[in-house]
């Protein structure tokens, strides 16, 4: 199976044409706070050129849905769901959490020496509070919900666990809760692991495919405007 895999919904974008067989074929992203929607397709092109491919020789596209930043998300979805209907492939949403432990695991490849009992991946909102969610021994068991929490609700959902934080809010919460934790900032998950999950979550249930909307942990922040609307007389 050869999957497009994209993302945009934290710090930056990302794209890789990955083989189930043979692996990534191509792997590029871009570090950038803004302008995802200008960077994503000329970045898509440039890795199915770097790997050889052409859009038909797709069969699923793979792409993180959240949580992260509300456009940059929107962003990668409309993307991914375009493609999806032009070349009539599966869409195959992926949990921004797991890929960014995934990528974590990844790179460790679970060494011995992090002894940990629990990985919590914790997210930039850019507001107080963090995208939250506690795993245990790999991105498949998650441990309770996940949420939008401050740093005192996270020492309490983590309570007396031994943890390793990862993803792109951990500098700014050991700073908040005054601790000292083994952390491993991750600013974007690796495009390769968000195809290797939306793979495994394909096969293990294709309606999958079906569902792949975007993942809203807070209510959207909405006021009433500070100056009356002005009317014609």
């Amino acid at each position: 199976m050869r999957v497009l895999a994209l993302d945009s919904a934290m710090t930056g974008c990302s794209a890789c044409v990955y083989d189930s067989e043979a692996g990534a074929l191509a792997e590029k992203n871009i570090d950038i706070s803004r302008g995802q929607a200008e960077q994503l397709i000329p970045l898509v092109n440039d890795v199915l050129s770097c790997a050889d491919t052409s859009y038909d020789a797709l069969d699923m596209i793979a792409v993180t849905h959240g949580p992260g930043a509300f456009t940059g998300m929107r962003i990668g979805l409309a993307t991914a769901k375009s493609i999806g209907m032009v070349l009539n492939k599966p869409v195959v949403g992926v949990c921004c959490f797991q890929a960014v432990l995934g990528s974590y695991l990844d790179d460790k490849q679970a060494e011995a020496g992090d002894a940990a009992s629990a990985y919590a991946v914790i997210l930039e909102t850019k507001r107080k509070d963090y995208y939250f969610q506690l795993f245990g021994s790999g991105v498949e068991h998650k441990i309770g919900e996940a949420g939008a929490l401050g740093a005192d609700e996270i020492m309490a959902s983590i309570g007396v666990r031994k943890c390793i934080y990862v993803g792109d809010a951990v500098e700014r919460y050991a700073q908040e809760s005054a601790q000292t934790i083994p952390y491993h900032h991750i600013t974007m998950p690796k495009a390769q692991i968000i195809a290797q999950l939306a793979i495994k979550s394909f096969e293990n249930n294709p309606a999958s495919a079906a569902v792949c909307d975007p993942v809203y942990l807070r209510l959207p922040e909405i006021g009433t405007p500070k100056n009356p609307p002005r009317t014609l007389k």
